[in-house]
């Protein structure tokens, strides 16, 4: 339970971090960070969406977004 509500929070945070980038055009001054903020974004919220949906690929998938992750950052 707590590592839901632990998950949700980031994600939740991550979000308002890119809404205020748009609104005060901080991805033009600063494209690699809000790159790659939009890039953890996603992949945080398609692994919820895996982990609730398809329990069992979740480890795999995990797996690869993380090689992902790592790779670009």
């Amino acid at each position: 339970m707590v590592g839901q509500v632990l998950w949700w929070t980031a994600s939740v945070l991550e979000g308002l971090l890119l809404i205020q980038a748009v609104r005060e055009r901080l991805f033009r001054r600063f494209p690699v960070f809000y790159g790659y903020l939009s890039l953890v974004f996603l992949e945080s919220n398609l692994r919820f969406c895996v982990y609730f949906l398809k329990p069992g690929f979740y480890p795999k998938f995990y797996w690869y977004t993380q090689f992902l992750s790592v790779s670009v950052g």
